[in-house]
C-alpha cells in the first residue's frame, strides 16, 4: 500500500479541504515477510484499488477496485 496521509495539509490554515490518498498493490513475494523497494515500484495496471478520503465540511470515501 502507497499512502499520502494529509494531501493539501499545507491549506489547513485558510480552511480548505485536505485528503487521504491510497493505493494497494499485490504483494510480488509471499514467502518473504520484508518489504523492498519492488514492493512500492510497480505499473499502474498492477492496481488492487485506489482510494481517496476527503475531509472538509462532509467526509467522502471515493473507492475505484477492480476493472
Amino acid at each position: 500500500m502507497s499512502i499520502d496521509q494529509l494531501d493539501g495539509s499545507l491549506n489547513i490554515d485558510v480552511n480548505v479541504s485536505v485528503r487521504t490518498i491510497f493505493s494497494i498493490f499485490k504483494r510480488k513475494s509471499t514467502v518473504n515477510r520484508d518489504y523492498n523497494l519492488a514492493e512500492f515500484l510497480q505499473k499502474g495496471d498492477d492496481l488492487i484499488a485506489v482510494d481517496y478520503v476527503l475531509y472538509g465540511t462532509s467526509t467522502v470515501l471515493v473507492c475505484k477496485m477492480g476493472e
